[in-house]
């Protein structure tokens, strides 16, 4: 997918390294995330509450292996609480 700038002109060059960077590819290597997990709040999590998150996190693992082939191309999994 292409980024596009505003208006819907074409995006330039540079745009699109910008895109590219922001979407997790790395321009040299062609490498990009294909995973990225990001923990809110750790530092105020007490410990059961980071064991509460890493279960789940496995599981999400697990689902991964089982239903890989199933799922959307931007598949987002989310672990929802209350707010600290």
């Amino acid at each position: 997918m292409r980024a596009k700038a505003a208006k819907g002109k074409t995006a330039s060059s540079r745009e699109l390294s910008a895109w590219r960077r922001r979407c997790g590819f790395d321009d040299k290597s062609k490498e990009y995330a294909a995973a990225v997990v990001t923990i809110r709040h750790g530092e105020k999590m007490n410990k059961a509450g980071r064991k509460r998150i890493a279960t789940w996190l496995r599981e999400q693992a697990d689902f991964l292996v089982e239903h890989g082939p199933e799922l959307a191309p931007g598949f987002r999994a989310r672990y929802i609480t209350e707010a600290p």
